[in-house]
């Protein structure tokens, strides 16, 4: 909390020149802790944009249908929301309405903080993985994936090339940019089940500390590649479940093997694991090559390669960066003085 109290200060102080002249302000979740200041000093409009779904109180479970267990879940988890907000706040109440008053003459918010209600919310992932449920309100917009444009320019490395042109596309194994305590010990188990699943793989070092290099004569591992061009040439992808990595490997129709580590990796996890297109996730502190291998071995599946094609075909008929265009130009074409007024009142 310490230290985010210094951030939050440091946020505005590094945020409130650049927003000068801004119709409106779209904040991450965690954005909005410097955001909400600054759009209120400003008088404009804010909208929160998120990869993952909203934690709001539901009676539906993720597949669309009525359930009693997510309406439990889900309240429970609106309920803890509300409790970390109340308890962060506590917190960070004092160096907030420090920096509040010192960068934007603002006056210091009370006891229980500000509210952020029903501002617009903006969530960039597909509906075809995770719907629209039919009690969200009318401020929540599941608008479709957020993909970047590819690398301008870029070419793969020849070594690359070469390795897969020379056999079947290989399962692609890759974490991110998340740091394994025991780089080395990783990959030499991502090496044992790779061998063991009788797949030839493409592990992709990145931020991992992992080291790169020809590992045996069916695995090389690269340092950073584009995974939109990447998962063109693979047959299977293994990751953290990240929100980034998972979309982009549904897109591209592959069958998923997740190993959650942290944050939202679980939920992705258990989430494409419903679809039917992964296998169970195996968390971190369990993984074992014999589970990974056999977790690859099943990916070969027909009719798990069918469903992660047909939620492929789906995505790519979606224009989520369109979408959440269009919801923007729709809020900011209504009253934004007024809407803005009423989203700041304490």
């Amino acid at each position: 909390m310490r230290l985010a109290g210094a951030k939050i200060q440091e946020g505005i102080a590094t945020y409130w020149p650049a927003c000068q002249d801004t119709e409106a302000l779209i904040v991450s979740p965690m954005g909005i802790l410097v955001g909400v200041h600054i759009a209120e000093r400003l008088g404009v409009p804010m909208i929160r944009a998120q990869v993952e779904p909203p934690s709001v109180p539901t009676i539906y479970d993720w597949d669309g249908r009525k359930s009693l267990a997510a309406a439990i879940r889900r309240g429970w988890a609106a309920f803890l929301d509300v409790g970390f907000h109340f308890l962060g706040w506590t917190a960070l109440r004092g160096s907030t309405n420090a920096a509040r008053q010192r960068i934007l003459g603002l006056p210091p918010l009370p006891r229980w903080g500000f509210k952020i209600g029903r501002l617009p919310l903006l969530c960039g992932y597909s509906p075809s993985v995770v719907p629209q449920l039919p009690d969200f309100g009318d401020w929540i917009h599941v608008t479709g994936y957020w993909f970047l444009p590819d690398r301008p320019g870029w070419s793969p490395p020849r070594e690359l090339v070469d390795f897969l042109a020379a056999g079947p596309p290989p399962v692609f194994i890759g974490f991110g940019s998340t740091p394994f305590p025991q780089p080395e010990a990783t990959t030499d188990l991502v090496v044992r089940a790779v061998t063991r699943s009788g797949q030839r793989g493409i592990l992709v070092a990145g931020g991992t500390g992992m080291p790169t290099g020809q590992l045996t004569g069916n695995i090389l591992s690269v340092d950073v590649v584009p995974y939109a061009w990447l998962f063109q040439h693979v047959s299977a992808v293994v990751h953290q479940g990240g929100a980034g990595v998972t979309g982009l490997a549904l897109r591209a129709g592959l069958p998923n093997v997740t190993v959650p580590v942290f944050g939202v990796h679980p939920f992705w996890g258990k989430r494409i694991f419903e679809l039917g297109a992964a296998p169970p996730p195996i968390p971190a502190k369990s993984l074992t090559d014999d589970k990974l291998a056999a977790a690859i071995r099943a990916t070969a599946s027909h009719k798990m390669h069918s469903r992660a094609a047909a939620i492929g075909e789906q995505i790519r008929r979606e224009d989520g960066v369109a979408r959440a265009v269009e919801i923007v130009e729709k809020h900011l074409g209504r009253d934004a003085r007024s809407l803005a007024r009423h989203q700041y009142a304490h």
